[in-house]
């Protein structure tokens, strides 16, 4: 099982933190748009406002998707399966002393931690929009795609081609240029990748900025170029270059050639 971990991404220029569990830093959200707005919106504000009306919601999340039945109406008190074909109308005596901050995380749609001793508020990608859509609906519809992309997941997940790819890396041309190796030939290939002179990024935020397309095929390339390193197809910088626009013509230290190669490992020859 992969640790969790955050990751930064951006909406117009403004950075939004997102886990790769798929919550995102409702902070980050709150402040773009007051930024973006000049305005002074707060996330207690959005829990006050219209309590009713968003513990309704939850509720029906809840239901429709059977998000934690059992704990909600065991916790709640709420019977959601009598309300299952009334319309989705639930009466104001049953929802009276319901919190929908509690409600929420209950669901595990809003959680809430401290890192690095500071307070982090969470919330899924339905609750985002909620939240987007309560501070406007243009910023609710400027952040959709946002919320239900692949990007993060492709980031998290295309980790072990990275670590493969460095490692490679490393092994290959450490003797020649010691621990700035990672960063020469890195930032060879996310220049390569993204179309982009050197040094444009630093090596270690590249993967901020590329699309989900772009990171689709980062890993494809790391997870080939890796073993083009350890099979001795490239074994200089020359080579490198040569084999990251597509046009390898190489042989490995034991003369085999790499389109013999890649016939024999996908058998076709």
């Amino acid at each position: 099982m992969k640790t969790l971990h955050t990751m930064t991404r951006y909406f117009e220029e403004y950075k939004i933190r997102q886990d790769t569990d798929g919550m995102f830093n409702v902070q980050d959200i709150i402040d773009a748009f007051n930024e973006r707005e000049n305005s002074n919106k707060r996330l207690d504000h959005f829990w006050e406002n219209n309590k009713s009306g968003l513990v309704r919601f939850l509720l029906s999340w809840a239901r429709e998707e059977r998000i934690k039945i059992d704990v909600l109406e065991t916790k709640f008190g709420v019977d959601l399966s009598k309300n299952l074909n009334s319309g989705f109308n639930f009466s104001d005596k049953e929802i009276k002393d319901i919190s929908a901050i509690k409600l929420a995380k209950a669901m595990k749609v809003y959680k809430t931690s401290r890192r690095k001793g500071e307070p982090t508020k969470r919330v899924s990608g339905v609750l985002m929009l909620k939240i987007a859509g309560w501070l406007s609906p243009e910023f609710e519809s400027l952040l959709y795609s946002m919320a239900w992309d692949g990007l993060i997941k492709v980031r998290h997940f295309m980790g072990d081609n990275t670590q493969k790819f460095t490692d490679a890396i490393m092994k290959r041309f450490h003797g020649y240029y010691g621990e700035r190796a990672y960063e020469r030939f890195m930032n060879k290939a996310n220049s390569h990748l993204l179309g982009l002179p050197p040094l444009k990024y630093k090596t270690n935020r590249v993967r901020d900025v590329m699309t989900e397309d772009q990171l689709l095929v980062a890993d494809k390339v790391f997870d080939q170029m890796a073993v083009l390193l350890d099979e001795g197809y490239v074994v200089t910088e020359s080579g490198f270059d040569q084999a990251l626009s597509n046009r390898p013509n190489l042989v490995n230290e034991d003369g085999i050639n790499l389109g013999d190669y890649i016939r024999e490992i996908n058998g076709l020859s």
